[in-house]
This record gives structure tokens, C-alpha cells and sequence, in this order.
């Protein structure tokens, strides 16, 4: 499995972002099989798995949907990078939150804080490098 490059077509990209949700879904549904005795939260990773891997959700209904309409995929590079800014603005916060939250459930306050930081400085990097409008990979 091969990063699409930033001229790639958009179907493909939106394909190989397909590929990468059932790999990370039946690798969520075996962490949470292998968790299995671990308490109840191993039910949340394979509840996160199994909805990965369903058709209904993610890139496979952007797939879908632009069988009906290609206008749904987007085509000009400007566009692809206005929308990248915009993602870039809106993550990191975003990350923030999830990780606090994730980490206060699995172990209080003092975890959460620190993946609310690791969360926060990963997402930082991402956005600095997509406003510098350089190439992620």
C-alpha cells in the first residue's frame, strides 16, 4: 500500500483511503479480541472496528456518491489545498479534546492530559507543515 501522490487522481486516493479504513478496522476488532478480558472498553474497540469496516460510513459512501455525481470529488488543486488549510485550522483543537477525553477515561486526569499534550503537539506538526503547503509525507 502506496501513498497516493498529491496529482493523484481523487478516486484513487478516496480508494486507498477505503483500503486503509478496513485495514485499521480489523486491526481495531483484533486489539480489542486480544483486550478481550481486560474490562469493558475492549466492546468500544470492537464496536469502532466493526463500524470502520461497514460500507455505510466514510470513503466508501464518498465513492458512492460520486458514481452519481463526479462533481462530488474535487478535481482543481486549489481547491484540494483550501480545503486542506481548512482541515488544518480545525484538527488540532479537535485532537486536543479526543485525546483528553480518551485519556481521562483510561486512566484520570494526569493521562489525559498528557495525550491531550501528545495529541495536540501531533496535529500541531501536521497543521504547520499543511499552512506551510508543504507535502505531509
Amino acid at each position: 500500500m502506496r501513498f497516493p501522490g498529491p496529482d493523484t487522481d481523487p478516486r484513487e486516493t478516496m480508494e486507498f483511503v477505503r483500503r486503509a479504513e478496513i485495514i485499521s478496522g480489523v486491526g481495531c476488532i483484533a486489539l480489542g479480541l486480544i483486550f478481550w478480558s481486560e474490562g469493558w472498553w475492549h466492546w468500544a474497540l470492537i464496536g469502532i472496528g466493526v463500524f470502520t469496516v461497514l460500507p455505510w460510513g466514510g470513503a466508501r459512501t464518498v465513492l458512492r456518491m460520486a458514481e452519481k455525481d463526479p462533481d462530488v470529488l474535487i478535481w482543481d488543486p486549489e481547491r484540494r489545498w483550501a480545503r486542506g488549510r481548512r482541515a488544518a485550522i480545525v484538527l488540532p483543537p479537535l485532537a486536543i479534546l479526543i485525546g483528553g477525553v480518551a485519556g481521562y477515561v483510561m486512566a484520570g486526569w494526569g493521562s489525559a492530559v498528557v495525550i491531550a499534550v501528545l495529541f495536540g503537539l501531533g496535529a500541531g506538526i501536521g497543521a504547520w507543515l499543511t499552512l506551510r503547503g508543504q507535502d505531509v509525507r
